[in-house]
């Protein structure tokens, strides 16, 4: 158990700057023999903008403020990239805020690779419809995908799809395999998407929140035996992150609306030869939820704060 760091934009750069500067310092272990094509650098995470969960410009409002501070930092935590994990927008059907998605993602001055959440393609937040699928295909675009930098994979899943699209399910899982079948080429390999595998247990009952058992146990398999570096998600609206068998599970809270209290952000991975570090980071000047909303239901705050990690 531990408590979360949330430090406001100003220190949690400075952090940054630091760590970087002299990670031998922070991470147990001393160098590792660099992977070839490995070079350090940074990436950020963002989750469940979902425009439209509260107030459709409100919400656009705060995930543009998010773009804007990350667009803000200086070169030696820039990073190189931003995903998304999920919930683009809160209703499938919204073609006015998925606009407003595509303009604030039209902001970032660095690639952007967003994967899909439970309301980006179902009409009910659990049931998943092939034709919306096809739809985000053409109005966002795939729904997974191999991203390959400077010597680390990061492998975008749909999530959705483990709970609930017979064959369609199954291929995802067989293309995941072959995506880690070249594990060995790599320092780093982080899948992210958008539902956590479990919130508690890994043998905890499916419910809304995390991924059915029946997948969650494969997966989970396959992540261990591939050495798969860590599993970063959105969904809970929570800042959580934690351990399963030495695989960093993150999941990063949304920049609409939180159930836990947390202030609206991102959240930033630093990838060096040594280990890796993250840190979430607040921005000021983003608009309040207003009225305090209890917790969901099933969610505690079970994890660890991560802070230093080996490769």
């Amino acid at each position: 158990m531990g408590t979360k760091r949330v430090l406001p934009t100003f220190a949690a750069t400075l952090a940054f700057v630091l760590l970087l500067s002299n990670p031998g310092s922070l991470i147990a272990g001393g160098a590792k023999p660099k992977l070839k094509g490995f070079s350090p650098f940074t990436f950020a995470i963002v989750s469940d903008p979902q425009i439209g969960m509260v107030a459709a410009q409100r919400d656009r409002t705060n995930f543009s403020k998010v773009a804007s501070a990350i667009n803000g930092l200086h070169a030696g935590i820039r990073p190189k990239f931003v995903l998304i994990t999920g919930d683009l927008v809160e209703d499938s059907g919204d073609t006015e805020a998925a606009v407003m998605f595509d303009q604030v993602r039209k902001v970032f001055t660095m690639p952007v690779y967003p994967v899909p959440g439970n309301h980006d393609i179902t009409n009910d937040g659990k049931t998943f419809q092939k034709s919306l699928l096809e739809r985000y295909h053409r109005s966002v675009g795939p729904d997974r995908f191999v991203v390959k930098k400077a010597g680390c994979l990061f492998i975008g899943l749909d999530s959705q799809l483990w709970l609930g699209a017979p064959g369609v399910a199954e291929e995802q899982f067989e293309w995941l395999k072959q995506q880690l079948r070249d594990r060995s080429q790599y320092l780093y390999v982080f899948v992210f998407e958008h539902h956590p595998l479990f919130l508690a247990s890994a043998d905890e009952k499916d419910q809304y929140y995390n991924t059915p058992l029946i997948w969650r146990l494969k997966l989970l398999r396959l992540f261990e035996e591939s050495k798969v570096t860590g599993v970063l998600t959105g969904h809970l609206h929570r800042n959580e992150s934690g351990f399963y068998h030495g695989i960093a599970m993150i999941t990063t809270p949304s920049t609409c609306l939180n159930f836990d209290g947390s202030p609206f952000g991102y959240r930033l991975i630093s990838l060096t030869n040594d280990g890796f570090m993250e840190q979430y980071v607040s921005v000021p000047g983003t608009l309040p939820q207003g009225q305090a909303i209890d917790s969901p239901p099933n969610i505690a705050p079970v994890s660890k704060s991560l802070r230093t990690h080996l490769p």
